[in-house]
């Protein structure tokens, strides 16, 4: 499967994890937005972008919060979004930088 394919299929997956909860989707018409779905949550929407996260080897997952070698910024999305262990996460873009580890577990090393 190629990156294209694979960033399809996530973002597949987080608008259907979405849908499924009862929020309306909204998708932008081409490829020229910075996030990839707006989701009606109550009446408030909100700005997400997708992004496939890489398993590490110390069971954590990873994503990159860059696009062209540029950080996203709060005024352009609000949310990232990741799907993994049948799973979508939603991580607030204040809360990232170059990039997002997400961990499940503690780790050993706390």
């Amino acid at each position: 499967m190629t990156a294209k394919h694979l960033g399809n299929l996530t973002e597949l997956l987080c608008i259907t994890a979405f849908y499924k909860e009862g929020y309306p989707v909204s998708i932008p018409y081409g490829e020229n937005s910075n996030y990839d779905f707006i989701a009606d949550i109550s009446g408030h929407l909100i700005r997400v972008q997708v992004k496939t996260a890489s398993k590490n080897q110390n069971e954590s997952y990873s994503f990159s919060g860059r696009h062209n070698n540029k950080c996203y910024e709060k005024t352009s999305i609000d949310f990232f979004a990741t799907y993994f262990n049948d799973n979508c996460y939603l991580i607030p873009v204040n809360e990232c930088s170059t990039g997002k580890t997400l961990w499940l577990h503690t780790p050993k090393n706390n």
